[in-house]
């Protein structure tokens, strides 16, 4: 079992399980989310974490890399040196959190690995979302049509892991349409791929942000050419 808080990679802000928490369902690890704005309900680990921001003085490291070993120097010390617990470090009063008890390999992971128990989990979750422009709604940074009649409208989503399918439903919860959840497969899931956005979008996007730069650039150049 987890306790983890809502920031990435735990939790998103699409109202969907993020991929790694469907990875870790898979390996039969629960995840308990606090509730938002609620640190005290992980306190120990909250409090931790802060002793470590103020001992490794962030602020003072040259770069990145230095402050990532700094903090990971800190996060030892308190784990193994400090006398937290009757003169003992955490690792001395707590030898058994040392490890799960349970073995994992990748090899293992390939066979062992349950896929019906990482879609289980993702069709529990409804989520509501607003029909676009071009009748479609947005799952995992994919675009899913439902009808450009629904467009303006509101619709609940909600996977069938039976079919594997998007289950698409109106406020008064009559189903409208069901959409094949595409990109959502096992090898997506276990390399905690299934919200990345596709290669020749991503290329294509930063092609165009490159063009509109350039001709901003340009269009600076000819106002000064012409100013001077």
């Amino acid at each position: 079992m987890l306790r983890v808080d809502n920031g990435n990679p735990w939790g998103t802000t699409s109202g969907l399980p993020s991929a790694l928490s469907l990875w870790a369902a898979g390996l039969a690890i629960d995840m308990y989310w606090n509730d938002p704005y609620r640190p005290q309900q992980n306190g120990v680990v909250e409090s931790t974490q802060g002793t470590s921001q103020r001992w490794a003085e962030p602020s003072q490291c040259a770069h990145f890399a230095e402050r990532c070993r700094r903090m990971a120097e800190e996060d030892r010390i308190q784990r193994e040196v400090y006398p937290a617990i009757g003169g003992q470090s955490r690792r001395a009063a707590y030898p058994f959190l040392a490890h799960s008890g349970r073995g994992y390999s990748r090899s293992w992971e390939k066979y062992g690995w349950d896929w019906p128990a990482a879609l289980a989990l993702l069709a529990n979750y409804r989520v509501r979302r607003n029909v676009g422009k071009r009748g479609q709604v947005s799952l995992y940074n994919r675009r899913i049509q439902v009808g450009e009649a629904y467009t303006g409208s509101e619709v609940d989503v909600q996977l069938d892991a039976l079919s594997v399918q998007w289950v698409i439903t109106d406020r008064q919860g009559q189903e409208i349409r069901r959409r094949p959840a595409e990109g959502l497969t096992e090898e997506a899931v276990r390399t905690l791929a299934i919200a990345k956005r596709s290669t020749k979008r991503s290329e294509g996007r930063a092609a165009q942000r490159a063009a509109q730069r350039a001709a901003g650039v340009g269009q600076q150049q000819t106002g000064s050419e012409q100013a001077s």
